[in-house]
């Protein structure tokens, strides 16, 4: 049997985001529904969740693991709909977004001090922003990182 992957990868993306300093303060959490539209928050939210893997065969005794860990940022919009605020409010959250995906492709970040078993391979912003959610004054966007893990005997992944 395989040594687990997700839970594991998704821990090691916490801690990194965690670590790190943006322009916006958040304590990143581990959840498994970020989609769901969420109460009035004062606070930004940024969650961690596991995404898919696909697995095949690297060579006779390893295999290849690609396995996507999903980001969700969620902020309730203060302006108006429609606003000069509202339009600054989204720019900046979009931005922030972005400052995720810089830390995760930085070079330092490329193998996780948590998980230097795994390589990342890309960061997609999958959804800058979920218009259904816009419409009821939250902003939820997702950012999906991939990361690459050889499996099997001497792949270096902890059993």
């Amino acid at each position: 049997m395989s040594s687990p992957l997700f839970i594991p990868l998704a821990e090691a993306v916490l801690k990194t985001l965690n670590a790190q300093e943006f322009s916006r303060p958040f304590r990143a959490t581990r959840i498994y529904d970020a989609l769901r539209q969420m109460p009035e928050m004062e606070q930004m939210r940024v969650d961690v969740l596991l995404g898919d893997r696909k697995s095949e065969p690297l060579d006779r005794s390893r295999m290849k693991n690609v396995v996507r860990i999903e980001i969700a940022v969620r902020q309730v919009i203060k302006g108006e709909a429609g606003s000069e605020l509202e339009q600054q409010e989204l720019d900046a959250l979009v931005a922030f977004c972005e400052e995720i995906d810089d830390c995760l492709s930085d070079r330092s970040q490329r193998r996780l001090t948590a998980a230097p078993w795994a390589v990342w391979q890309g960061t997609e912003m999958v959804y800058p922003f979920l218009p259904q959610y816009l419409r009821g004054r939250q902003f939820t966007s997702l950012l999906r990182a991939s990361y690459f893990v050889a499996t099997g005997p001497l792949a270096g992944v902890p059993a």
